[in-house]
């Protein structure tokens, strides 16, 4: 009798861990946000703190992975904002909680929220984005996230963009200097639509517009001078114009103002950083050398 007791104990235990196991998680989602390290087109990695994230999870059976057993997902956010919440977290404004244990999470995410559309394919999209937004369009892939004591999941965001820099050097003559004041791009695409599927890609549009990507007054008489920090465009390919606008001196008085050109060739794609060179020769003629490439 005694045996019976202690098996309908067993039983009656089992059962309740089984309905444990099949119950929500009261653990609320947070995410671990940072841009990604693979897209070094800005030195710093964080996340901007008054930005917030538009988020869609899934959830999948144990060891299922999205790519492989999407059919079997459930729907748990579909567009949730989530907001800073201090240092790199960010947490759904509607307080998600994890759903029943033992399930992998699948997330997406783009920034900032309200800008992009997350398509049925799983890519996130950017549509009729342009530079005078000001904006900074990041997007995060499918990744399966599995269960852990914290509730947390790392949102590793890349850049739509890519980060086009210049470096200016001369070969003047001994004694002269040149001091460059603005440098422009023309015929460049300010606008166009994004997709991180089926590769990240943009489909530049609108009309050719110019650009000014630097002004100040760097001197270059020796060496190579550094023109800005470089600025976040549109990957496109083609031919785009430079002007150079810049004022030639003896290093005491401005002998004359020049407007040098030059046609440079691209082939940008999202989330790298170009570096170009413009030379100035001693005849006074302006060279746009290839791009280095950073990832």
């Amino acid at each position: 009798m005694q045996y019976i007791s202690l098996f309908v104990a067993a039983l009656l235990s089992c059962g309740s861990c089984s309905r444990r196991l099949n119950e929500p998680d009261a653990r609320p989602v947070v995410f671990d946000v940072a841009v990604a390290a693979n897209t070094r087109a800005s030195s710093d990695l964080s996340h901007p703190e008054d930005v917030d994230i538009a988020v869609r999870g899934y959830s999948l059976p144990g060891e299922a992975s999205w790519a492989t057993d999407r059919d079997d997902a459930v729907l748990e956010m579909e567009g949730v904002r989530a907001v800073h919440a201090g240092g790199s977290i960010w947490k759904p404004e509607n307080g998600q909680t994890w759903p029943e244990r033992g399930r992998t999470m699948t997330v997406f995410a783009y920034s900032p929220y309200g800008r992009g559309e997350f398509g049925e394919d799983g890519s996130v999209i950017f549509r009729n984005y342009s530079l005078s937004e000001g904006l900074d369009p990041l997007y995060c892939e499918a990744a399966d996230r599995h269960y852990n004591s914290l509730g947390r999941i790392n949102l590793p965001f890349s850049r739509a963009l890519c980060l086009v820099g210049f470096e200016a050097v001369s070969s003047l003559d001994l004694g002269m200097e040149l001091q460059v004041k603005k440098l422009t791009l023309t015929g460049i695409r300010c606008s166009g639509d994004f997709s991180s599927l089926p590769e990240p890609s943009w489909e530049a549009s609108g009309e050719p517009c110019d650009l000014v990507v630097y002004e100040g007054g760097a001197v270059l008489s020796e060496g190579r001078e550094t023109l800005g920090s470089g600025v976040y465009l549109i990957p496109q390919s083609g031919s785009i114009g430079v002007e150079l606008v810049a004022g030639l001196s003896d290093g005491t008085s401005l002998r004359q103002e020049l407007t040098l050109s030059a046609e440079a060739g691209i082939d940008w794609i999202p989330g790298k950083l170009y570096t170009y060179t413009l030379k100035i020769t001693h005849d006074l003629q302006l060279v746009v050398e290839k791009a280095s490439i950073h990832v």
